[in-house]
């Protein structure tokens, strides 16, 4: 799978020391567009994403006789979803227990919109 050697990739640096400064920020290729067109966004998609980024990091830091301290760093990693977000889909992205935060983009853009989004979140 493509997502995982990404991943795999681009955390291979990664320290155990370095997790909670960490912050891993995931746009899937198909909200990556200078289009008008738009695909739904699934909350159980980026849901599995995150779990599968963040277990994926975990596996690279700690062998199979670490799982206590594996627990320990499990709630440290933050991940932040990048994709089509906007004034619809922000509420429910942000109530999914593995996104701790949204990347905006279009949706910024533009004034109105980008209010409306931040009153959907506060």
């Amino acid at each position: 799978m493509v997502l995982i050697r990404q991943i795999k990739s681009a955390l291979s640096e990664i320290k155990i020391k370095d997790i909670e400064e960490l912050i891993i920020a995931y746009e899937p290729i198909w909200s990556i567009s200078t289009t008008k067109v738009k695909q739904k966004i699934e909350t159980a998609e980026v849901e599995y994403t995150n779990i599968l980024i963040k277990q994926i990091l975990l596996d690279t830091l700690f062998s199979e006789n670490d799982n206590i301290s594996m627990k320990k760093f499990e709630d440290k990693i933050r991940l932040i979803f990048g994709g089509s977000v906007d004034a619809s889909n922000v509420a429910n992205l942000i109530k999914q227990p593995h996104v701790h935060g949204v990347l905006i983009g279009g949706a910024s853009l533009n004034t109105k919109s980008f209010i409306n989004l931040i009153n959907n979140i506060i």
